[in-house]
């Protein structure tokens, strides 16, 4: 929006005078053109060696500028890189790295090639997708078709969760490689995930993976154990007041949901 490239424009004004700046790369939601009125803009900022060998130093690699100067709520998310960062990037980027590039556009650069190499990071080299495919379809055989059948045959929670948790992620994964879209950060990938199909070859080709918004499970608290005695009662208490989408344990045939975030 107008008032988002005021705000980059501004700053890049600002940083362009600075000793090592080479570049500002312009990523996210306003690069893609997908922003909301209050978005913040994101920016990799690029820098020499030199000058990033000081910020490294300073253990500064990311901070916001222009806090509320531009338009309410606004600020610039700033990155700081180099170019040997960007090359390695284009050369051997996970999917996170190179999906945070897609759309990026150079809003200021001082050196040559800088544009070509910022295009070359969202790109797989040739036969890119067809080894990750591989990859993640090994994956989700090894933890669905061995530590799955492991975890229930010896009735062991913490490998059941750990199965089902990389399988999920190994087909989330495959599927997106199959429609050849980068798994963005894990914060973002579910909506990804939700608006990608089902790959040929998958019992339902041609829907998405799956939906939105997952059903809640149901427990089956009441039928756990002897009605009447008071363990069960109150049991079936914490079940039907807890906030998370699955039961506890005696509750049903699911465990809880961790509450602990990763990030």
């Amino acid at each position: 929006m107008e008032h988002q490239e005021r705000a980059l424009g501004a700053y890049v004004e600002q940083v362009k005078g600075e000793p090592g700046t080479l570049g500002v790369v312009v990523v996210g939601s306003v690069a893609r053109g997908e922003e909301r009125e209050d978005s913040d803009v994101d920016v990799y900022l690029v820098v020499d060696a030199d000058r990033f060998a000081e910020l490294a130093a300073a253990d500064r690699w990311a901070w916001v500028d222009r806090v509320g100067l531009d338009y309410p709520g606004s600020y610039i998310d700033v990155k700081a890189t180099d170019l040997a960062y960007l090359r390695a990037a284009a050369e051997r980027g996970d999917d996170p790295t190179r999906a945070s590039f897609v759309g990026a556009r150079v809003a200021y650069g001082a050196v040559d090639g800088l544009e070509e190499l910022v295009a070359a990071i969202p790109r797989l080299p040739e036969g890119g997708w067809d080894g990750r495919i591989a990859s993640h379809v090994a994956q989700a055989h090894l933890h669905g078709g061995y530590f799955l059948r492991q975890a229930e045959e010896r009735g062991d929670a913490f490998l059941l969760h750990h199965a089902t948790t990389h399988l999920t992620m190994a087909a989330a994964r495959a599927a997106l490689a199959a429609a050849q879209v980068l798994m963005p950060a894990r914060s973002t990938s579910g909506g990804w995930c939700a608006r990608s199909p089902a790959p040929r070859g998958s019992s339902r080709p041609g829907t998405r993976l799956w939906p939105s918004r997952a059903p809640r499970p149901r427990t089956n608290c009441s039928r756990s154990s002897t009605p009447g005695s008071a363990r069960v009662r109150r049991r079936t208490s914490r079940c039907r007041s807890s906030s998370a989408t699955t039961s506890w344990p005696g509750c049903g045939e699911r465990s809880p949901r961790s509450t602990s975030r990763t990030g």
